[in-house]
């Protein structure tokens, strides 16, 4: 027998010393840990939804449900010394059931509520903070609290006596964390593709009922009626009361509530700075974030357990200075591990570099790669900082009769520190110190920890000594061989030596860069968090310039326009040549907007206008929350396939959106046509048309866009015609090959009609079911082209859509369209054949296309790229004849093109046509003055001539 608090039946005076199943309710609190990550995941998405995806709107609904987390054990952990602990357990599960159901059904008002207070008052940032931080409490405090109180319930209901503290509360915070890990994952990889987050939250709240009715019966079936304790032998040979002085156990209870919050400030800063580290080596898509968190939890929980089979054993007084100094060492340990981790994953980055998206085992690479990155980086620090939590409770809990209470406060004041923590890495350490020395900074945390133990704790003087001989030069030593890289995310991306950079901001949210390419094409890139967002590139900037101005050709009567997602500025700056009277941006990120000036040359130097305004906010949010009402909204957002930007393609989406558009007003989205199946291309499509019936689908190189017509859509082709001639707006348009309509119209794939029957029988993505998350990320290995390209053959007229044409004007345009179509049909499976790297198949078709429409500039364009990298080709293989050849036909196709020049001349040079070869350069700087290829080599000539 072990000594229990004695159990007494109200109708009996006798203790009924009964012991209660254990495993089962070691079972019951695993399972709660799968469902208050559930819920944490669950609600942090429904929320971000409403308030945004800024950082300030996560912080926010984290630090509320962490707080309920604090507050639940500070404030009901003590009931568990004045109750039955496991009848309280039993109760608490229910309770968490029921709150989380009134949860879902509160979220629906709290969105209207939201955007009523946040339009009507104008609120600031502070404004709204607050408003949002009253929102979530309401949602998430009453679950969060009663979750919160669950370990102090069952530590008190299942510790068998004082001495067995330091297993058993070890190993209830070890399982209840796996527990989490499987939450996270399952809801990752398995839960919310296939059941949406409403069900997968009934899924849980069933759970939570069956665990606490079960944990009721269990307990009542053990007599766990209340709660009486008689004196134990124990809590006077054990702990820190046990001490001689009174003062010196009352300070030494301090000093351990300070640890725990010390430790719970570096705990969660560590997460979110590793979290920004890792996202430089991995793609962020779900199961990456899955994986990682997962890491993070398996690590905590892991390293509870180890502490809880370590400490088998009860716990004697004598055994107390050792478990001090152990704790000690394990701080210690904590803050080398931080360095050797981050040592370890630069190494690994080299060793696994991220697999090209055309590999068929492309997703299974990545996940292999974001699991060998967040184990080294994370596994073997969060190991020791769950061995060492567990320690800290146990060596606070000193009294049997207070065990709720003082489980209660230590948790409380960790996981305070924890919010801490994470809001200070993410809003201080990280903009203010970087990343790299924000981790120094939080190991820095974990090290004074072990200090404050070895300095003040009650070990023995020569332990001391010898602790703080090793602690300290091992700590110095190992700061100062920190890896520390400047611009520690340029530094990461692969080709990195082949690009300089331009701009580098680790900011609050986002490091957004700005690199220039090296080389054969000096094409500049905006990179957000390592994933590219927009580039230099011609095909990319056309699509950009495209999305401004098409949706203004259809709403030839607009005044306002709102984008959303600034990018390199193309699209804002499209808009921004027109005669509006309003031009709004919303941007997520403050540095994207701070980077704009690199990209003067695509978006006009547009933020100089004086009619545009840029709004830093999520967009989603912003069109909840305005009272501002748009002719024209155009968005162009991450790739679908990254984490939460489905928020941006799903049906309540496109219903905000469309509540902000005015009578014939337009909506234009970007749908990539790549790294994705056939079927989730019409997936994104039907769920635009869901909202939109008057829609119509159009073809940019290898990407797509959807037009979208709140009424009616049409385009006005006397409007366009006189919009084209404009010097200005023609200038911009004629970088990007847009200035002859024909180009526009040779886009057109699909109009109303085509598109409903293209994407019947599709399910349309929904906020609630957000699974193109989940099925992109598998696929991106795979191009969507077969489908588009049968639609590209069976294009459909656009002129069914082109308004103010007399009859003779509507069959000249018949005419020529019927001419040129099959060109069009060409030039696009030239650009498929590109997309799969296939260059002698693009070549066969764009050659065919051009021959057949020689004014096609853009099909023209991108044969003189493959002629180009044909010459490339040959001349590494020092065919100089048949680079000669290739060079020459690239230069023909582009005569202003200085590369193409330049790089003929240097062809012509190894040929041995020295003549020939100078005339080409002096061509070149006659095109770029300052071409420092073609001076250099010019130079080489002077002497001789």
């Amino acid at each position: 027998m072990w000594a229990l608090p004695c159990i007494m039946d109200k109708n009996s005076s006798s203790a009924s010393h009964r012991r209660p199943n254990t495993g089962l309710f070691y079972f019951f609190f695993f399972l709660s840990g799968v469902t208050a990550l559930i819920y944490e995941t669950a609600f942090a998405r429904q929320l971000g939804l409403i308030f945004g995806s800024t950082l300030t709107g996560v912080s926010v609904v984290l630090a509320v449900f962490f707080g309920g987390l604090a507050l639940g054990a500070l404030l009901l952990g003590p009931r568990a010394d004045r109750y039955a602990p496991l009848r309280l357990y039993g109760f608490l599960e229910i309770g968490i059931g029921i709150w989380a159901i009134v949860a879902v059904l509160l979220i629906p008002g709290i969105r209207g509520l939201y955007a009523g207070l946040t339009s009507n008052l104008q609120l600031s940032l502070g404004g709204r903070t607050l408003i949002q931080s009253i929102l979530s409490a309401l949602v998430l405090l009453p679950t969060t609290i009663l979750m919160g109180a669950t370990l102090p319930a069952l530590s008190r209901g299942l510790t068998k006596t004082l001495g067995h503290r330091f297993k058993d509360i070890g190993m209830l915070y070890g399982i209840n964390t796996i527990g989490a890990t499987a939450g996270t994952l399952l809801c990752g990889f398995l839960l919310l593709e296939n059941l949406g987050y409403l069900k997968t939250i009934m899924a849980a709240m069933v759970a939570n009922f069956v665990i606490g009715v079960a944990a009721l019966m269990l307990a009542s079936s053990k007599g766990q009626a209340a709660v009486k304790i008689k004196s134990q032998p124990e809590e006077s040979k054990g702990g820190i009361e046990s001490q001689t002085s009174s003062n010196k156990s009352s300070n030494l209870q301090l000093v351990i509530l300070f640890m725990a919050t010390i430790s719970g400030f570096a705990a969660l800063g560590y997460e979110v700075v590793w979290f920004r580290t890792l996202i430089f080596t991995v793609v962020t898509d779900t199961y990456a974030f899955a994986l990682m968190l997962g890491t993070y939890l398996l690590g905590i929980g892991g390293g509870s357990i180890i502490a809880a089979r370590r400490f088998r054993k009860p716990r004697r007084r004598s055994q107390d200075s050792n478990t001090w100094f152990e704790l000690g060492i394990l701080e210690i340990t904590v803050a080398l591990l931080v360095v050797i981790g981050f040592t370890t994953l630069i190494w690994l980055n080299v060793q696994l570099p991220r697999p090209p998206t055309s590999d068929p085992t492309f997703w299974a690479k990545t996940l292999r790669n974001t699991t060998l990155q967040a184990l080294s980086l994370i596994l073997p620090t969060t190991l020791v900082l769950g061995y060492a939590f567990p320690l800290m409770v146990s060596l606070y809990t000193t009294n049997m009769k207070k065990m709720g209470r003082q489980v209660g406060r230590v948790t409380a004041f960790n996981t305070f520190g924890g919010i801490i923590g994470s809001l200070s890495a993410g809003f201080i350490l990280i903009p203010l110190a970087g990343i790299q020395t924000s981790l120094l900074i939080l190991a820095g945390f974990s090290a004074s920890i072990g200090l404050v133990v070895f300095f003040f704790g009650p070990i023995g003087q020569r332990k001391r000594a010898i602790a703080i001989a090793v602690a300290v030069p091992a700590l110095l030593i190992t700061a100062l061989l920190f890896p520390m890289r400047p611009h520690f995310g340029f530094q990461q991306i692969p080709t990195h030596e082949r690009a300089k950079l331009l701009f580098y901001r680790e900011s609050a949210d986002q490091t957004v860069m700005v690199t220039e390419d090296m080389g054969d094409r000096s094409i500049r890139r905006l990179l957000i968090n390592q994933q590219q967002a927009t580039s230099t590139y011609l095909p990319g900037q056309r699509k950009n310039h495209l999305m401004g101005h098409l949706p203004l050709w259809a709403c030839s009567d607009a005044r306002k326009a709102l984008v959303i997602c600034f990018g390199s500025g193309g699209t804002f700056g499209a808009l921004g040549l027109y005669d509006l009277d309003r031009v709004d941006c919303v941007e997520i990120c403050s540095a994207v907007i701070d980077a704009a000036s690199y990209f003067k040359e695509w978006n006009g130097d547009v933020l100089s206008r004086k009619h545009v305004r840029i709004i830093i906010d999520d967009g989603r949010s912003y069109l909840l929350t305005t009272k501002e009402e748009y002719d024209i909204i155009t968005l162009e957002p991450m790739h679908p396939g990254l984490k939460g930007v489905s928020a941006l393609y799903s049906v309540e989406f496109y219903q905000e959106a469309k509540n902000k558009l005015k009578p014939k007003g337009v909506l234009c989205q970007w749908i990539p046509l790549y790294s994705m199946t056939g079927q989730d291309a019409r997936a994104l499509l039907a769920t635009a048309v869901r909202v939109f019936p008057q829609s119509s689908l159009w073809i940019v190189g290898s990407e797509g866009i959807i037009l979208c017509a709140r009424d009616s859509l049409h385009i006005d082709w006397e409007w366009l015609m006189r919009q084209v001639s404009d010097p200005m707006i023609n200038e911009t348009l004629k970088k990007v090959y847009l200035d002859n309509p024909w180009t526009l119209l040779s886009g057109y794939l699909l109009g109303p009609e085509g598109l409903k029957q293209y994407t019947k029988d599709v399910s349309p993505i929904r906020d609630d079911h957000p699974f193109i998350e989940y099925s992109i990320p598998r696929h991106q290995h795979i191009f969507p082209w077969d489908d588009i390209l049968l639609l590209a053959a069976n294009r459909e007229s656009p002129l069914h859509i082109v308004k103010g044409l007399t009859a003779s004007e509507t069959r000249a345009l018949h005419e020529t369209w019927m001419a040129k179509k099959d060109s069009w049909t060409a030039r696009d499976r030239g650009f498929a054949a590109i997309s799969k790297g296939d260059y002698a198949a693009a070549r066969d078709y764009l050659e065919a296309a051009y021959a057949d429409n020689p004014e096609d500039r853009y099909a023209a364009y991108f044969l003189k790229e493959i002629y180009w990298r044909y010459g490339v080709r040959l001349s590494r293989r020092r065919q100089w004849a048949e680079a000669v050849r290739f060079y020459t036909r690239a230069a023909s196709l582009d005569p202003d093109d200085p590369q193409a020049r330049f790089y003929l001349g240097v062809a012509l040079y190894n040929a041995g046509r020295v003549s020939d070869a100078l005339s080409e350069i002096r061509r070149a700087l006659q095109l770029q003055p300052d071409f420092e290829e073609a001076l250099n080599f010019l130079q080489r000539f002077k002497k001789p001539q």
